[in-house]
């Protein structure tokens, strides 16, 4: 079970996500003087005598600041805003309708598990789930370079990936090097990694059906495509691997069958087929919005097995938790909504921003200290006030942390509140994420999670390539 901090949306080079922590702390801090902050470390420093200094260089965490901890700076801002115009400025902090999931995000929504829980306000998860039946575009490749590497006999990712090659193109790979044509090489190596991590797994097999048109859905899907896409498909010689002019186009067009398509299911073609609970029950319903994108692609992708890639999305619930907790008919609502319920559930335990203002006014956020001291007496309760679900999933799953400090109150309060009153008999082991984690808090932890030191964007690499690989 995943468990998301605000590090799962960090910024790289390449991706433009959401303030961290630090820099939540220095728009506050902004907020509350009037006055343009660099950076935390510009706001003072401790002047150490030399047994502090000694301290610090082993917990350099004893020398911060007060002024440098988003729950007393979130305090002081709290009481001066009050509560609507203080989670108008954390959105405005936290701008996450302008911004993308991350990679990582985007693999989680594809993850075949019953939950996620998150403590981030925004609403990245939800859109990853909202999208991730959406066929993606299959990236660009050198074959020269994947060729190499997947000749590495010490590299686990690419001993991972030659076991599930065919055993054509795993011999052109073992006699690469002697009497086979390099360029034959390459290409059953690009036509294994598209079959094993593309959405488009054989575009040459999907151009040649929706091209001839020859039965009567792939001709149905053809008469839905932009006059251009169809041109493509005139001039496209089987079985020459397609452009990706031509490939590009196909995802594009059958994206807008999948989103606005409300009568695909209707056709003969899907009526005997075994379909999971959750699709019969929205074919007898009428699907609408983001039901309807996760039913079509199931369609497509069970008559197209071998062109587009199998994944299985079904419906996404999500849960918010109230700072206050679920009370009296709240608590029979939401064990009445997920008792039917047989997709993945993100949980929100630290609450969730929303576009509008409800006539109750926004709801809070764990933020602040005193959210935090509310949260930790919530937990400790036995009356449903957290879901029975969430405690029961938790019992009984593997957690896995992403985004994360070890040190942050975030993670700490809710192991210590969640996990740890677990029996230990029923625990079940815990892992984390970490790039260059303090050896301090290492040793705090070992005895309770497995950390991985590994930067969280390699992981998300690394698991959506095993991920579907796994599948397929």
């Amino acid at each position: 079970m995943p468990f998301l901090g605000a590090g799962v949306n960090v910024s790289t080079k390449e991706y433009s996500g959401l303030p961290l922590a630090k820099d939540v702390t220095v728009k506050l801090v902004e907020d509350l003087t009037g006055l343009k902050v660099g950076s935390l470390d510009e706001l003072g420093e401790v002047k150490a005598n030399p047994v502090l200094k000694k301290l610090l260089e082993e917990f350099d965490d004893l020398g911060r600041l007060k002024v440098q901890d988003l729950g007393r700076v979130a305090f002081h801002t709290l009481a001066r805003r009050k509560q609507k115009s203080f989670i108008e400025l954390l959105q405005e902090i936290l701008p996450d309708r302008k911004c993308r999931p991350s990679k990582l995000l985007a693999t989680l929504a594809r993850l075949p598990v019953p939950m996620i829980v998150t403590t981030n306000y925004d609403r990245l998860m939800e859109q990853a789930l909202r999208e991730a039946p959406l066929l993606r575009p299959s990236p660009p490749r050198d074959p020269v370079a994947l060729t190499q590497q997947l000749m590495k006999v010490d590299d686990p990712l690419a001993a991972y990936f030659r076991q599930r090659f065919s055993s054509y193109a795993l011999e052109l790979l073992e006699k690469s090097q002697a009497t086979v044509h390099q360029n034959a090489v390459e290409q059953a190596v690009e036509c294994e990694m598209a079959r094993l991590l593309d959405d488009v797994k054989d575009p040459s097999g999907l151009a040649a059906k929706l091209g001839r048109g020859n039965d009567s859905l792939s001709s149905y899907l053809r008469d839905q495509f932009s006059s251009p896409t169809r041109r493509l498909l005139d001039a496209y010689q089987a079985p020459d691997p397609p452009s990706a002019d031509l490939t590009n186009a196909l995802v594009v067009d059958l994206n807008r069958v999948l989103e606005q398509d409300y009568h695909l299911h209707e056709r003969e073609e899907f009526s005997a087929l075994d379909l999971p609970r959750w699709a019969r029950r929205m074919m007898r319903l009428g699907p609408q919005g983001d039901a309807l994108l996760r039913l079509n692609r199931l369609l497509l992708e069970t008559i197209y097995a071998q062109e587009i890639a199998g994944i299985q999305v079904g419906p996404f619930e999500v849960v918010v938790q109230p700072l206050e907790g679920f009370v009296g008919a709240q608590q029979e609502i939401l064990k009445n909504k997920l008792a039917d319920h047989d997709g993945v559930v993100l949980y929100k335990i630290h609450g969730s921003f929303l576009d509008e203002e409800p006539p109750e006014g926004f709801p809070s956020v764990v933020i602040t200290e005193e959210d935090y001291i509310q949260f930790l007496t919530l937990v400790g309760r036995k009356d449903g006030s957290i879901p029975e679900l969430v405690t029961g999933k938790l019992a009984s799953s593997n957690l896995l942390f992403l985004g994360y400090g070890l040190e942050d109150w975030d993670f700490r309060t809710l192991y210590k509140g969640l996990i740890s009153n677990v029996p230990r008999n029923k625990m079940r082991e815990s892992f984390a994420i970490q790039h260059n984690p303090p050896d301090y808090w290492v040793r705090f932890w070992e005895d309770h999670i497995f950390i991985y030191n590994m930067d969280i964007y390699e992981f998300a690499d690394e698991l959506e390539q095993r991920c579907r690989a796994y599948d397929q």
